[in-house]
């Protein structure tokens, strides 16, 4: 039927009008529906294993020098309350990290000097992924290899460290 038409029977019958209103109405919203749940869908796949790490809160991780003492290291991992810290050159390049899980084996059982440098019990060589990866491709990574921490890299140079931890509470590494 043409708009024409439609406009005149409108004009003619007031039920007819408030039919029309209300069906307009019914179309708007849902429109609004459908907006809000095509937002709610792009935002849980910003929130989800799709999510790009560069776009993930982000602290900069702690990095020690490979000839940082072990007490140093420790020190700083007990101060921040934090499980790992990285072994990065004077660039910011990571070349190795050290985890509480580390220590024991690495350290304590051995009975290793706490004068000794860290880059002597670092984990390396490390798995890295960009800020253009995923949080899928962090989680498949760890599972992979068995590890529990994966510094972010840009540009070469560690920016943040996701970790088992972060992939389950998203918030940040601990």
């Amino acid at each position: 039927m043409p708009a024409a038409v439609v406009r005149e029977l409108a004009a003619a019958s007031a039920p007819f009008a408030d039919f029309l209103n209300r069906r307009v109405a019914q179309y708007l919203e849902l429109s609004r529906r459908s907006l809000q749940a095509a937002f709610a869908s792009q935002t849980l796949a910003e929130q989800s294993l799709e999510a790009p790490l560069g776009s993930l809160p982000r602290r900069a991780p702690v990095c020690v020098l490979p000839s940082t003492p072990l007490a140093d290291a420790l020190a700083t991992m007990h101060e921040r309350r934090i499980g790992s810290v990285l072994v990065a050159d004077a660039d910011g390049v990571p070349r190795g990290i050290l985890t509480r899980h580390d220590i024991l084996g690495r350290v304590t059982l051995p009975q290793l000097p706490l004068a000794t440098p860290i880059e002597a019990v670092m984990t390396a060589p490390l798995r890295t992924l960009g800020v253009e990866h995923t949080a899928q491709d962090a989680a498949l990574l760890m599972s992979r290899h068995g590890i529990r921490h994966v510094p972010i890299t840009e540009g070469g140079r560690a920016v943040s460290i996701v970790s088992s931890v972060t992939c389950s509470r998203c918030s940040g590494c601990r």
